[in-house]
C-alpha cells in the first residue's frame, strides 16, 4: 500500500512538472513571438528611414557635383582674367 501511494505521488508530481514546463514553454514561445514582432515593425521602419536617407545622400551627390563644377567654371574665369 505504501509503495502504490509513492508511486501515485510521483504519478502526480510528474504531471504537475510537466504542466509547469509546458506553460514555461508557452511563456517563451509568446515572448519570441512578441520579439519577432518588434523587430519586423523596427526592421520596416529602419527600411524607410534607409530609403529616404538614400535619397538624401543621392541628392547631395548631385549637388556635390553641380558646386564642384561651378567652382571649376568660376576658377577658370579668375584664371582667364588674370
Amino acid at each position: 500500500m505504501f509503495f502504490l501511494s509513492l508511486l501515485c505521488n510521483r504519478i502526480w508530481a510528474n504531471r504537475q512538472s510537466a504542466a509547469r514546463s509546458k506553460e514555461r514553454k508557452m511563456r517563451y514561445i509568446a515572448e519570441l513571438e512578441r520579439k519577432i514582432q518588434t523587430l519586423q515593425t523596427e526592421a520596416t521602419s529602419l527600411a524607410a528611414q534607409l530609403t529616404l536617407l538614400q535619397r538624401d545622400s543621392s541628392g547631395m551627390s548631385a549637388e556635390n557635383s553641380e558646386l564642384k563644377l561651378r567652382l571649376q567654371t568660376m576658377e577658370q574665369q579668375v584664371y582667364l582674367q588674370d
